[in-house]
């Protein structure tokens, strides 16, 4: 039998890290895997991936009553075989301002050479801050290397000046 997922162990073992981080060796399993936050990611030659931008995907000011704001995320398959993307998903802190398509293709399997763009979505529900974390499961031939990328942006109103949060 397999061993649970990393990443999904992590989630279900939310309420025991909030409590006490060393809760986690508790939890199913002691071996947890570490993580990448690279933009070049795998441990070998045949399973790279370049992540497209590497740093923060910054949304800037965007209107609480427009439409939603898009941002890419290219993920780029740099190695020289088959790369699968296992899941992609918002981390437990993410505000949900945030959020991508429903209709990802996942499990993604991304030939040598190839890419997928990523629609990443901003709505603000309220004027402020708003921040998160957008986290990408890849399998490596061994392990599971998970690639996180931090979200941020600024809900303003239309017809207000900006230091009363107006756009």
């Amino acid at each position: 039998m397999n061993p649970p997922r990393p990443a999904r162990l992590l989630r279900r073992c939310l309420c025991a890290a909030a409590l006490a981080p060393a809760v986690l060796v508790g939890c199913e399993d002691v071996g947890l895997v570490a993580y990448s936050d690279t933009a070049d990611v795998g441990m070998s030659a045949e399973q790279r991936m370049d992540v497209s931008p590497a740093d923060a995907i910054d949304f800037g000011m965007v209107s609480t009553s427009g439409t939603s704001s898009v941002e890419e995320l290219i993920l780029t398959n740099t190695g020289t075989s088959v790369l699968p993307v296992i899941d992609v998903y918002m981390d437990e802190f993410t505000s949900q301002a945030y959020y991508i398509g429903d209709d990802l293709p996942l499990p993604l399997r991304l030939q040598p050479g190839a890419a997928f763009t990523l629609d990443v979505y901003f709505k603000p529900y309220a004027v402020g801050e708003f921040s998160g974390g957008l986290v990408i499961e890849v399998e490596d031939a061994e392990e599971l290397a998970v690639v996180e990328r931090d979200l941020k942006g600024l809900g303003c109103e239309d017809g207000q000046p900006q230091a009363q949060g107006g756009c």
